[in-house]
Parts: C-alpha cells; sequence; structure tokens
C-alpha cells in the first residue's frame, strides 16, 4: 500500500471516529464544544428570561443612559446560553457584544447581576421588549454610518420582531455621543459630522474623569452598610409656619440657586451614577474640594460645609412656594408685606438661575416646577405690599389712603395688577376679587375703590 492510500485510509478512519462520537454525544445530551457550533444549536432552541436596565424606562426629559441587555436561549440539559449586550441608544448602537459559557438559570442570573455595569439596575423583561430595544438602538446607528460590534451575535438575538415595541430613545431627537475610554473618538465624530453636520449632534467627553469610579466605590461602600452618603435638609431647623422662618427659607433658596449650589450637587450626583454632564455641570464641578478631606481624587460629600440635600431642588422650591400664598392680607399684619412680595422674588430666582437644573416631567421651564395657581397668586399679592400698614398709628397719624401718599399708594396698587393682569385672568379672578381677599378699615375701602375707578382696564369686571 502506499503512503498516499495509508494517509486516505487514516483519514477516514479519523472521520468515521469524529462522527461516532458526535452520535454518541448527541445521544447524551452533551453540548459542541466550539462557540460557531455552539451558538448555531442555540439558535435554534426556544428563548430563555431576559434581563435589562431598568433605566430603559426613563423619560426623554433624562439624559440617555446605556442598557445593558442579557437575551438568553434554552440549551438541552437545563442550560442556558447568554448574550450580553451593552447597547448605546443615541449613537453608536451596540457597542459590546459577548456570549457566555452555558449555565444553568441560578448561576447565570448571579453572575449577569454581579457583573452588569455599576449604574445599571437589572430587571427581568419581556424578550420582545429587550430586542425591540436592541433593534432600535442598531437602526438609529446604521443611520448614522455605524454598524453593531463585530462580536454581536445576530443568531441568538433572532429575527427582527415586527412591530417593535415603542420606548423611550427608540428614535432619538438628536444623537449624543458619550467617549469612552479606549475609543476613537476623532473617527466617530468625524464620522457624525459627515452624517448630521458639526453641529447636528451632542459631544460628552466621558474617557478621563477618574472621580467617577471613586465615586461609585463609595456609593457601593455605604449600599453595603444599608447607608446612604450624607444628606442635609436645605430647610432643616426652619418651621415654614413662622413668618420669620418662612423669608428665611426665601433668602436661603435665593442664595443656593444664585451661587450654582444646586446646580453643583446635581454634577456631583450624576457624576457618582456614571452619567454624562452637561456643559454647566461640567462647569459647575470646576474647583469643588471634598471638606471631609484634602485629598482631591476622594469623593464630594460636602459642598460649603453642607451635604448633598435630601430632595431635589424643585421640591424644596415648590414647598417653600406654596407656604408663600397669602389667602387673607391684614394691612395691621406685621410683616405680611414682605411675604406679599417675596414670592414674586423667588420666581424671579428660578427663571434667572434654574435653566442648567433638572426637571421634573410635565415640566419645560424651571419656573413650571411651581404650580401654575401658586406662580399667579404670587404675582397678584405683591400688589398687597401698597396697602400695607393701613389704620396702623393713632390720631393724625394713622396710616391711610387720605391725601397724596394714599392716592401714590392706589396708583401702585393699580398699576401692580395691571402688570399681572395675565395672572388674574388665569386665576378667573376680577380685581373686586383681589379686594375681597384684604382686612382692612372699610374708609380705606371705599377711597380703595373709588381710586381705582380711573386705572380699572378697559372691559374688566367690577363684580365676584
Amino acid at each position: 500500500m502506499s503512503s498516499s492510500e495509508r494517509n486516505r485510509q487514516k483519514s477516514a478512519e479519523k472521520q468515521k471516529r469524529r462522527r461516532e462520537k458526535a452520535r454518541a454525544n448527541a445521544k447524551k445530551g452533551e453540548l459542541p464544544t466550539s462557540a460557531r457550533a455552539l451558538i448555531k444549536l442555540a439558535a435554534s432552541r426556544p428563548f430563555g428570561p431576559a434581563w435589562m436596565s431598568q433605566c430603559v424606562h426613563e423619560s426623554e426629559s433624562e439624559p440617555p443612559r446605556l442598557v445593558f441587555v442579557a437575551l438568553t436561549r434554552t440549551l438541552p440539559r437545563g442550560l442556558l446560553l447568554a448574550h450580553l449586550l451593552t447597547v448605546d441608544r443615541t449613537c453608536l448602537g451596540i457597542r459590546e457584544a459577548t456570549v457566555l459559557q452555558p449555565m444553568d438559570e441560578l448561576t447565570l442570573e448571579r453572575y449577569v447581576l454581579a457583573t452588569a455595569p455599576a449604574e445599571s439596575k437589572l430587571v427581568r423583561c419581556e424578550v420582545d421588549l429587550a430586542r425591540s430595544v436592541v433593534f432600535h438602538a442598531i437602526d438609529y446607528a446604521r443611520s448614522l454610518g455605524f454598524e453593531p460590534h463585530a462580536d454581536l451575535a445576530t443568531e441568538l438575538v433572532g429575527a427582527r420582531p415586527e412591530p417593535l415595541v415603542d420606548t423611550p430613545y427608540a428614535r432619538p431627537p438628536r444623537p449624543r455621543y458619550v467617549a469612552r475610554p479606549g475609543e476613537d473618538s476623532e473617527w466617530i465624530r468625524r464620522r457624525l459630522e459627515r452624517a448630521v453636520g458639526p453641529h447636528g449632534y451632542d459631544f460628552v467627553d466621558a474617557s478621563g474623569l477618574k472621580m467617577r469610579d471613586v465615586a461609585r466605590a463609595l456609593v457601593e461602600e455605604f449600599s453595603d452598610r444599608g447607608e446612604g452618603p450624607p444628606e442635609d435638609d436645605v430647610l432643616e431647623g426652619l418651621d415654614l409656619d413662622e413668618q420669620g422662618d418662612l423669608m428665611e427659607a426665601v433668602h436661603i433658596l435665593e442664595d443656593m440657586l444664585e451661587r450654582g449650589t444646586f446646580l453643583q450637587w446635581e454634577a456631583v450626583v450624576r457624576e457618582e451614577r456614571g452619567l454624562p454632564l452637561s456643559e454647566a455641570q461640567e462647569h459647575a464641578l470646576e474647583g469643588l474640594v471634598d471638606f471631609s478631606d484634602d485629598d482631591e481624587d476622594e469623593p464630594i460629600l460636602y459642598i460649603d460645609d453642607c451635604a448633598r440635600p435630601t430632595e431635589p431642588w424643585y421640591e424644596t422650591v415648590r414647598r417653600v412656594a406654596e407656604r408663600l400664598v397669602i389667602e387673607r392680607f391684614d394691612t395691621k399684619a406685621p410683616g405680611l408685606e414682605e411675604r406679599a412680595v417675596v414670592g414674586s422674588r423667588l420666581l424671579r430666582a428660578v427663571e434667572a438661575h434654574a435653566d442648567d437644573l433638572s426637571l421634573p416631567d410635565g415640566c419645560r421651564e424651571p419656573v413650571d416646577v411651581i404650580p401654575p395657581h401658586v406662580r399667579h397668586r404670587l404675582h397678584v399679592q405683591c400688589a398687597f405690599d401698597a396697602l400695607s400698614g393701613l389704620g396702623l398709628g393713632a390720631g393724625k397719624h394713622v396710616i391711610s389712603l387720605d391725601g397724596s401718599e394714599g392716592a401714590e399708594r392706589i396708583e401702585w396698587f393699580a398699576k401692580t395688577l395691571i402688570e399681572h393682569a395675565p395672572s388674574l385672568a388665569a386665576l378667573g379672578w376680577t380685581w373686586d376679587s383681589v379686594l375681597s381677599r384684604v382686612l382692612m378699615p372699610e374708609s380705606d375701602r371705599q377711597r380703595l375703590l373709588d381710586g381705582l375707578k380711573g386705572y380699572a382696564p378697559e372691559g374688566a369686571s367690577r363684580d365676584e
């Protein structure tokens, strides 16, 4: 027998042994050893459980976060094959992809929850919901010129479900690229500029933020102890039912808004959670130091000797604004004149200094965090200041609307109401509606009614 014939015979015997071994393994339910064969087998099997980051349900009023997805396929012997994906819904689509070794469901769930990104809280979800998020992201990335990660196993993701489930950022209004360590961000930005132009996308450089990892470790440490980072109630020790404390609360909020303290704390919290920062938040973080330590790499626990607020800025502002509303203005009551005007001052502070702060759902402008009926009441009650003090004093020194000084007060009152006519209309109030909420000497009430006749806007009703 020639050597070539012997080689052919040996090759045929090897192939025969492989076929026999494959048949034996199939009978025993053993799994393929190669990754390609394993994926091929799994792709023909039903889907198993799926997990996904809970942040996928956050509204589009919040900056988008990366979504972690775990899709599984069932295998023989009660095992699962998991495909883990990191999904960027607003730019690159599938950033990362990996296929795990087969494991049972309990082991897999522990592994997935333990290895997910720190900022991703994973929950079980419907398979088609997770796949819809994946396909939406792939579609949007391809519209910008980006293909999915090379390790994406499309066989495991399966055929595109029809229709796709609609989710936040399924159709982003504009691309948002957050640069990560190790990426060729210049190439990505050039591709974006070709797709949408130099001003058609948002860019956040998160590739060099050293504090983030330290901050996450701190948050995890507090979490392990069942605690959280130190917090302060901005209005701690103040009784908002007390006039003096209420005025102090307004001063505190004005100061924190003007100095950017709320913005700094929002930037710190977003940094800890690994969320992208706006330009204003990046600027707010500059120069901050941790007063608990001189090490600049330590996470920030205090700003101006105060810990982070216990509630969002808008909840505190709303609480105070609602207490500022005056149901009945007594011209003789001390301190009410300041309360009458300080609400409008708080509104101006919000309008001037809250543009870069976060907003709750349903709010388009910072001032919207204060309920409309409260805002309009605060505007209208500014007019009460013109009547403060009426009836105080004795004899010839009683403050009244008589004489030239009284005429000036009437003009002041009337012009304030005219200035805030839109608020009156929104409340459905007339000028008499306002006067019904004022407790004043009857002689001055009649002088006021007579004096207002020359100021009432055309067509204004004098009836309640």
